[in-house]
């Protein structure tokens, strides 16, 4: 069966089984001296839902969920936390919009482990991104980390070859990283790479620790 037919299917389906959506409840504004309406139907676990209000939900949900994997990022690697280059945010950016999307599916899907009763999943309309609750641990975090000596020497900037970037993204030994080099030590201070890797990595850490709690 092609996509067309499958829509066409869908939408016999739904003309024989269901009434129509009321759009209008969902769509319009509901001024608070107004009478209450009827709420939309209910859909239990597993029933089929009208193919245009799947697609609208879906939209909806992507819509919603776009800002918060995208602003992270943007935030824990920009100028004023991580100081990585422009490069390495949109690589951040797509990485979390592709988890987001494959850990998604898996979560909707719900996939069964063979027959013993366990599922990977919900099974329910939720979808999965990064989260505001980590930025404020991960920016003391990696400001801690970056004030610390790594084991590269140096000399001066220009010897710390990972360099911190500017708030125009570009990282320049010797020019963007002013203060990477501690003279008192002979060391470089980490990186931003490092700092984001460390506090990653144990983050996923604890997260396998959760699950086998």
């Amino acid at each position: 069966m092609g996509l067309a037919d499958f829509f066409l299917v869908k939408m016999e389906e739904e003309e024989v089984e269901q009434a129509p959506f009321d759009w209008k409840w969902m769509c319009m504004p509901r001024l608070p001296w107004a009478p209450p309406s009827d709420p939309p139907p209910f859909y239990r676990l597993n029933q089929n839902i009208p193919l245009l209000v799947a697609m609208i939900m879906g939209f909806q949900h992507s819509l919603a969920m776009i800002g918060g994997i995208v602003t992270v990022p943007l935030l824990l690697a920009g100028p004023f936390d991580a100081r990585m280059t422009t490069k390495e945010q949109e690589y951040l950016i797509s990485a979390g919009l592709i988890v987001s999307g494959v850990l998604s599916l898996i979560q909707i899907k719900q996939f069964k482990f063979g027959n013993s009763g366990y599922f990977l999943g919900t099974g329910l309309i939720s979808v999965l991104g990064t989260s505001f609750t980590f930025v404020p641990i991960a920016r003391t975090a990696m400001k801690f980390m970056m004030a610390d000596d790594s084991s590269m020497p140096c000399a001066s900037d220009y010897d710390c070859t990972n360099a911190w970037a500017d708030v125009s993204g570009e990282a320049i030994p010797g020019v963007t990283n002013e203060g990477q080099c501690n003279i008192e030590s002979g060391m470089c201070k980490f990186s931003g790479q490092e700092a984001y890797g460390a506090f990653l990595g144990t983050c996923m850490v604890c997260a396998l620790l959760e699950i086998a709690m």
